[in-house]
């Protein structure tokens, strides 16, 4: 019983590893502003959108993520001024109290699971009540703007920074899909695409261009649900509590 229940717990802790790794791989890759002939929501309607990329070999699931156009410092001391131990309860408040500024992706909806190498497209409207997939706030043409994605531990995912000079039906892209180091901003990885030439397409839940690995692409036809990484974790997982158990073994009857 007491093998069952080990398993058990480090199955669980190594879903949880697999789970955050994946948050981690989640990348802005393309934003419109102006909308006045791309992409339409369910509704069909015009409105600004904002495409997040996963790049990771694994569904990730966004809820409880925070979508905002202003940094929110979750450090200790912006916790402790607040009357927050938790930053998931900071951010969970922020946004509860500033819809303008931060958006939390809320539980419950197969939508906001992004499968393996996909993309997920939120609009910017303003209008939650028209689903998970509309923000709580809008893009202001003609304005600069920043985006930032938070995971549910108060960690920066990823940002972007947002040109003013953006045209009215240009997107501002990733140059390849997912390509750009975590919670950091390179304008030379990002570029407008007017979609008026061959290679500036725009491309709202497709690719703009993909980066393939082709070791990596083999393991993904051989482990599409991420199965044998949860494994891997988990007997890395096992691994390491075994060892810590042979060295108290050790040190109690050395």
């Amino acid at each position: 019983m007491k093998r069952i229940g080990l398993f058990i717990v480090l199955a669980a802790l190594a879903a949880v590893t697999v789970v955050a790794q994946g948050r981690k791989e989640l990348r802005f890759n393309e934003v419109m502003t102006v909308n006045d002939s791309s992409c339409v929501d369910q509704y069909g309607r015009h409105v600004p959108w904002v495409e997040i990329f996963n790049s990771s070999y694994g569904t990730v699931g966004m809820e409880q993520m925070f979508i905002s156009n202003k940094e929110i410092p979750t450090n200790g001391n912006t916790l402790q001024a607040a009357g927050f131990s938790k930053p998931k309860d900071y951010l969970n408040d922020y946004a509860r109290k500033n819809p303008g500024v931060c958006y939390e992706i809320p539980r419950g909806d197969r939508d906001t699971k992004v499968a393996p190498r996909t993309h997920i497209v939120f609009f910017a409207d303003g209008n939650t009540a028209a689903g998970a997939l509309h923000l709580s706030f809008g893009l202001t043409p003609g304005q600069a703007s920043k985006l930032y994605l938070y995971d549910v531990n108060g960690d920066l995912v990823d940002m972007v920074e947002i040109p003013a000079t953006l045209p009215a039906g240009a997107t501002f892209a990733l140059k390849t899909d997912g390509k750009s180091a975590p919670a950091t901003f390179d304008p030379n990885e990002w570029s407008v695409r007017d979609g008026k030439t061959q290679g500036q397409d725009i491309t709202p839940g497709k690719f703009n261009l993909a980066e393939q690995n082709d070791n990596i692409e083999a393991f993904h036809q051989r482990d599409p649900n991420g199965f044998i990484v949860a494994l891997m974790a988990m007997s890395a997982a096992g691994s390491s509590l075994s060892t810590t158990t042979l060295f108290a073994r050790c040190r109690m009857t050395g």
